[in-house]
């Protein structure tokens, strides 16, 4: 139970100043998307054709993309949210600022496909 406490108090203190995500609206602009999910307990993720990357995966292909300044969507089917504090906190990270969190299914993406 103390290491769980210590734990979240950790994970809190990363996320301190960082506002809340909440879910975007269907009727605004779609971004890049960031397909987000969960396999066997731990964050797997989406971009493109790569459907099942591991967080060192993801921050690697985001912080070569040119365009820091473009729309993120963090895409997912169930809410996960160690795996969306995760995949926030790797966007940040790669030099992105403007990172919106989408329900699957609300929009379609014609460059993404969604994990498997």
């Amino acid at each position: 139970m103390k290491y769980l406490v210590v734990g979240l108090a950790g994970l809190l203190a990363g996320c301190a100043g960082m506002a809340p995500l909440e879910f975007s609206s269907a009727e605004q602009y779609a971004g890049y998307p960031v397909f987000v999910g969960s396999e066997g307990g731990k964050c797997r993720y989406g971009v493109q054709d790569m459907i099942s990357m591991d967080g060192n995966s993801l921050f690697n292909w985001m912080k070569g993309l040119p365009e820091k300044s473009r729309q993120i969507d963090l895409v997912l089917d169930s809410e996960t949210e160690k795996c969306v504090g995760r995949a926030r906190q790797l966007m940040i990270k790669a030099g992105f600022t403007d990172i919106h969190l989408r329900k699957f299914g609300d929009l379609t993406y014609t460059s993404g496909l969604p994990p498997g």
